[in-house]
């Protein structure tokens, strides 16, 4: 599981740092499929977005690692393509989301 600081969600641009929107989008589906209220396709939606960000931005290898962890835990949920090796259940996927989510809340208590 990847560990989530303040500093790893932000993209610096010559003006300032900002927070990508696609990260946001991405913890609000999780935080929404980890509470049931939301079917874990959006959240592999998210993570396929953020994943695309991260390639456009200029932002930290270990925020690229992040989006790369969750594009595979969205492919190995939702094989959309084709056959994976080592899928996971919804289940698993869910436990794993809700894992992700108490990261991201204690990454907000800090700052």
């Amino acid at each position: 599981m990847a560990k989530v600081t303040s500093q790893q969600s932000t993209v610096q641009s010559p003006q300032s740092s900002r927070r990508l929107p696609e990260f946001k989008a991405l913890v609000d589906a999780a935080r929404a499929h980890a509470f049931g209220s939301l079917h874990f396709s959006h959240v592999c939606s998210a993570a396929a977005a953020f994943n695309e960000a991260v390639k456009i931005y200029s932002v930290d290898r270990r925020v690229m690692q992040i989006a790369a962890e969750w594009s595979e835990m969205a492919r190995r949920v939702w094989p959309e393509w084709g056959q994976i090796e080592n899928p996971v259940s919804p289940e698993e996927f869910t436990e794993w989301v809700k894992t992700q989510v108490s990261v991201f809340d204690a990454m907000e208590r800090q700052e």
